[in-house]
């Protein structure tokens, strides 16, 4: 947030509201969006779900599964089989 604020040359807080109000998700929610597609997309792939997991940005693997499932409805590992 801290540099999406310096590009636009707002303060942090202003430029959460304005990304929020032209978005329509805060930034945070938006980021994680992003990167579970791009997870998605990879365990398409075959590949490991524990390094989908940590080239996508998460540290901890339960993390990734619990906001996997809550995105897609199921688990990483399902997903990938179906």
């Amino acid at each position: 947030i801290e540099d999406l604020a310096d590009i636009a040359q707002l303060s942090p807080y202003y430029c959460c509201r304005v990304f929020e109000k032209v978005v329509g998700v805060p930034p945070h929610v938006y980021l994680l969006d992003i990167r579970l597609t791009r997870a998605a997309q990879k365990l398409a792939c075959g590949n490991r779900i524990a390094d989908v997991a940590a080239e996508v940005g998460f540290f901890d693997q339960s993390h990734f599964h619990k906001a996997f499932r809550r995105k897609f409805g199921v688990t990483p590992r399902q997903y990938q089989i179906s």
